[in-house]
C-alpha cells in the first residue's frame, strides 16, 4: 500500500490509525535521518550547504511534512539511464 497524507495524527478507526502512523512515522524517520546525515557531513567534511533531493514515488507526499531542497521522483531512473548511455 502507498503512503497517503492524513489530516490528523490520531485516527478514529483502525484504518485511520494505521494510515496516520505510517505517514507520520515515515515523515519523522525521513526528517530524523536527514538531520543526522547533515550533522555527520558537517562534522566529517566541513560541509556548509547540504542539498537534499527527494526521489521516488512518495517524494511529493513526504514533502508536505519534510523539507527538501528539490524533488525529482525519477532521479534514480534518470541516473541509471545516464550510466547506461555512457556504458553501452
Amino acid at each position: 500500500p502507498r503512503l497517503k497524507k492524513t489530516s490528523r495524527l490520531i485516527g478514529r478507526s483502525t484504518a485511520e490509525c494505521l494510515s496516520s502512523g505510517l505517514y507520520f512515522g515515515a515523515a519523522a524517520q525521513t526528517a530524523g535521518l536527514i538531520d543526522k546525515l547533515k550533522t555527520e557531513l558537517r562534522a566529517a567534511h566541513a560541509e556548509k550547504k547540504i542539498y537534499v533531493l527527494a526521489t521516488g514515488g512518495d517524494a511529493q507526499l513526504l514533502a508536505r511534512a519534510v523539507h527538501f531542497d528539490a524533488i525529482d521522483p525519477d532521479a534514480v531512473l534518470k541516473g541509471i539511464a545516464s550510466l547506461a548511455a555512457i556504458n553501452p
